[in-house]
């Protein structure tokens, strides 16, 4: 019975976090063409998750390491 109970009061009630993808979703690049990085972008992935090693933050994570990786190298340092 206090199991019932207690499944029957996470159904009523919603989540807290968001979930790995904040809403609106946070664009990929910021105001001066830069990169936003992942942890920025994903803010409730947790560092050691799985969402990092596969699926859309290990895509995003791929992207972001190509892109800081193509920087020159004063602009890597600012």
């Amino acid at each position: 019975m206090k199991l019932f109970k207690f499944f029957s009061f996470l159904q009523k009630k919603p989540l807290e976090a968001s979930g790995p993808w904040p809403d609106p979703p946070i664009p990929d690049f910021d105001e001066e063409n830069f990169m936003v990085p992942p942890w920025i972008k994903y803010p409730n992935l947790l560092r050691g998750s799985m969402g990092w090693r596969m699926g859309i933050g290990e895509d995003y994570r791929e992207r972001f390491d190509t892109w800081l990786i193509a920087l020159p190298r004063n602009l890597e340092l600012r």
